[in-house]
């Protein structure tokens, strides 16, 4: 019940839910010190990606097909790349080792 209250005045508001958004994130990457915290982005899942991880990159996986998922298309191959993210650098990880690009900052 509570929850479609919450959903309701988002609908109504979109600024209380950019605001609520931005605090919620915010508040959690300054307050979880976890080091294997690595990405803090929801995810991706589809039933066609079939992407093939290390060990050490499995328990991320949804993250990790999200970046997948947005960067497929694009030849990255021996290129500079710069990483714009929030995170915690799970993705400039990822497409370091994954993508066989030349340099990424």
């Amino acid at each position: 019940m509570f929850y479609k209250i919450i959903f309701s005045l988002f609908n109504k508001f979109p600024p209380l839910k950019q605001f609520f958004w931005k605090f919620w994130y915010t508040k959690l990457a300054n307050n979880i010190k976890n080091p294997d915290l690595k990405f803090m982005n929801y995810g991706y899942h589809s039933d066609d990606d079939h992407l093939i991880l290390d060990s050490e990159f499995e328990k991320e996986r949804y993250p990790i097909q999200l970046y997948h998922h947005v960067i497929s298309d694009t030849k990255l191959s021996g290129l500079k790349v710069l990483e714009v993210g929030s995170g915690r650098g799970g993705g400039c990880n990822f497409i370091n080792k994954y993508l066989n690009i030349k340099k990424i900052k």
